[in-house]
């Protein structure tokens, strides 16, 4: 499978050749459908052969964001959370979930929550090598699993173990590692890619089986539920903004044709009816206005709560401070080192190594930046959490670029970055390594910096 990456404006594809025999009523479903876990697909064509463009904006492969680092259990939980949401949402479309690519460096997920969208590649004979996929994935899982994090580990485990059972849904894993809890006679069963739905039972019953009240959920479908309602939360919020604008335009139209009649080839209106077209205009714009600020609210209420459990999660973990007071000591060294140089320089690596390394140095909004280039990878952007040289600039991506040594030469890769990386002036395409030289200019969005390779 040949796959390609471009950017166009400020979105980022990857880019797959459709297969002559495909199943078109597969592919029209899932480009017609947005299905919740997919990455949205489009067909183009060039030079009368077809091509699949999926939209990879804002998102790093799997294998790609946790290169070098471990994945913790809330990130694992959340992953195979998003792997049953993509298998029910497929059996509520009748779409077959053998034609997913199954391969960490085509699932892309989301930088924040690790939650995943698949590629749906329609194509003959799909199924034949998904045990082989599936085992990838779940090796992939196990051998980056968080060390220190013990239920990281057996949750990767207990899928792994159904994987070689055959049983590719990871719903049963989530229960027996405890991730949710074992729910008695709830009639779920899964879904092998030997049964069919009729030999299964699954076409005898609802595609969505939810239970009536909150407690009787089980803690995977209550988290499928709100996960949708913040969904359909988001759209109103959109729509209450567009109707916002649609009734301030029109109010404008309405002050103007009460100030110049002739502008328009509206009949004439006598007073009467100015007048009750201006009072029904205001009504329209204090309830969506109304409305807007409620959604608003709303939302803005979810996400507090969201970010408070998150928090308390992490207390209960004691996991308020991620860093040692060996590490802190050492962070606040280096920083002294740094302003005894230069007053105004900011040092945004934490490392205490002195051994010689390649260096990333420039400004930004008039400080000083210096990047010791000491982690293979090295990750640039401004997310403090995922990257090691952090670029406070809101042009930059969370995990913008990555550096890395290879038979003693640097290479930088664009993570699949909105506004781009750029050496010397050369745009990079999604995804794309190339080769630094020493003092090569290498741009990160708006933010230049010499790369030094010693």
């Amino acid at each position: 499978m040949n796959i390609s990456y471009r950017s166009d404006a400020n979105h980022n594809y990857m880019i797959i050749e459709k297969d002559k025999n495909v199943k078109t009523s597969h592919e029209k479903m899932v480009i017609r459908n947005n299905i919740d876990g997919l990455l949205k697909m489009n067909l183009h064509f060039v030079n009368e052969n077809a091509y699949y463009y999926y939209e990879i904006s804002s998102r790093q492969s799997l294998s790609g964001l946790f290169e070098g680092r471990r994945i913790t259990y809330d990130e694992m939980k959340n992953f195979l959370y998003g792997m049953v949401k993509v298998f029910r949402e497929l059996e509520a479309y009748l779409l077959p979930a053998d034609e997913l690519i199954i391969d960490p460096d085509v699932i892309f997920v989301d930088i924040d929550t690790c939650s995943p969208q698949f590629a749906f590649y329609p194509y003959p004979d799909a199924g034949a090598s998904k045990e082989a996929d599936f085992m990838k994935l779940a090796c992939f899982l196990a051998e980056h699993a968080d060390e220190e994090d013990r239920r990281s580990g057996e949750l990767a485990y207990e899928y792994y173990s159904h994987i070689a059972d055959g049983i590719y849904s990871p719903e049963t894993a989530l229960k027996t590692a405890g991730a949710i809890p074992a729910k008695e006679n709830t009639g779920s069963e899964e879904l092998t890619f030997d049964q069919s739905p009729e030999e299964s039972g699954l076409s005898d019953r609802p595609q969505y089986d939810y239970w009536e009240t909150e407690e009787d959920m089980s803690e995977l479908d209550y988290f499928l539920k709100n996960d949708k309602e913040e969904t359909k939360d988001k759209g109103a919020v959109k729509i209450a903004g567009i109707c916002l604008l649609m009734i301030a335009l029109a109010a404008v139209i309405y002050l103007m044709l009460v100030l110049n009649p002739s502008l328009f080839p509206f009949p004439e209106m006598n007073e009467k009816e100015y007048i009750t077209a201006g009072c029904v205009i205001a009504m329209a714009f204090g309830v969506v206005l109304t409305a807007f600020i409620f959604l608003y609210n709303k939302k803005q209420s979810m996400i507090r709560e969201r970010m408070d459990n998150e928090k308390r999660e992490k207390l209960e973990r004691n996991e308020e401070d991620p860093l040692t007071e060996n590490e802190k000591e050492e962070y606040n060294r280096d920083l002294d080192d740094m302003e005894e140089d230069d007053g105004k320089t900011t040092l945004l690596s934490m490392s205490g190594k002195s051994s010689a390394a390649a260096s990333l140095s420039g400004r930004e909004f008039g400080k000083n930046l210096y990047f010791k280039i000491d982690k293979d990878p090295f990750i640039l952007g401004k997310k403090r959490d995922k990257a090691d040289g952090v670029i406070n600039d809101k042009s930059v991506s969370r995990m913008h670029a990555a550096i890395r040594k290879k038979n003693g030469r640097y290479f930088v890769s664009d993570l699949n970055s909105t506004n781009g990386t750029y050496i010397n002036g050369r745009r990079l395409e999604p995804n794309e390594t190339a080769g630094l030289e020493d003092n090569d200019t290498l741009a990160v969005a708006q933010t230049y910096l010499k790369f030094r390779s010693c």
